[in-house]
């Protein structure tokens, strides 16, 4: 945690004003500014822990869990962080168009209006269709005098072509293709709105990844050169009083805000890549 290690810092600036007021070289007003700095590192460390707690009550709740629950949480530190885009955004796009579980069922309603549409369509045009009939023709009868019996079995085949065409219903069949166009017009419009929101969602996820990857880099520098600058003027004020307290508090609060600043662009990082993920439809 960064509060921590800025207490941990605090604490280090502390024990070498005291050594420095030991051996004269230091003012009680140094002492008592290294005892500020870390009372005020101590104060982080509990606020930190204090948000920590509500964000696991504020996850439990969301899970739907109590919040006396044990809860396995990841360290962020140790969480792999993507180090460049594998894709262009032209191929997730077209990605998140085939995939988004959302798009599909706007595209299977525009696939039901066309096919309405088409039916009406086909309203229009004459119908030709084809029948047959197959029967057995059974007679028996007596006639006389003489009385004989007769006996008749025939077999019986019939086939029709039939044709039908609907001049005028009153304009109902018109009618009709004018509200399944209307219908698929509508589908399409609503299909190609949602099309829209879904590009516009991958394009600015992937642009949020794009600059939280170069936020990270440049926070990874500055943490380096903040570690750098710190570890220097505190030890200039301990061995060579080159440097004042006040020189080595700068560095040690530069040296927080740094730490701070990686935590929050791997943070950023980690969520941007999720969203970016969530928009594409993986």
């Amino acid at each position: 945690m960064a509060a921590r290690a800025s207490l941990e810092s605090a604490v280090a600036v502390e024990e070498a004003v005291d050594a420095r007021l030991q051996q004269g070289l230091a003012t009680l007003p140094d002492l008592l500014l290294s005892r500020q700095e870390r009372a005020r590192a101590a104060y982080e460390v509990e606020d930190a822990l204090g948000t920590v707690s509500d964000a696991q009550a504020a996850l439990a709740e969301n899970l739907g869990i109590p919040p006396t629950a044990p809860m396995r949480v990841a360290d962020l530190s140790t969480v792999p962080l993507p180090s460049d885009l594998a894709e262009s955004v032209e191929q997730i796009i077209d990605r998140a168009l085939g995939r988004r579980p959302d798009l599909a069922p706007r595209l299977a309603a525009l696939r039901a209006r066309e096919a309405d549409e088409r039916k009406a369509q086909a309203e229009f045009r004459p119908r030709l269709s084809f029948s047959g009939s197959v029967g057995q023709a059974v007679q028996r009868y007596r006639v006389g005098p003489p009385f004989g019996t007769f006996t008749m079995n025939e077999t019986e085949y019939g086939a029709f072509l039939n044709f039908e065409w609907k001049l005028f219903d009153g304009f109902e069949r018109e009618n009709a293709l004018r509200e399944a166009t209307s219908r698929r017009g509508a589908a399409e419009a609503d299909l190609a709105a949602l099309e829209l929101r879904a590009i516009r969602e991958v394009w600015k996820a992937y642009a949020d990844v794009k600059t939280a990857l170069r936020k990270h880099e440049f926070a990874l520098a500055l943490l380096t050169a903040s570690k750098e600058a710190y570890e220097s003027t505190l030890e200039s004020y301990r061995t060579a009083g080159l440097a004042t307290v006040l020189d080595v508090l700068a560095a040690q609060r530069d040296l927080a805000r740094a730490r701070t600043t990686e935590i929050q662009s791997r943070a950023e990082l980690l969520t941007t890549s999720a969203a970016l993920t969530f928009a594409a439809g993986d």
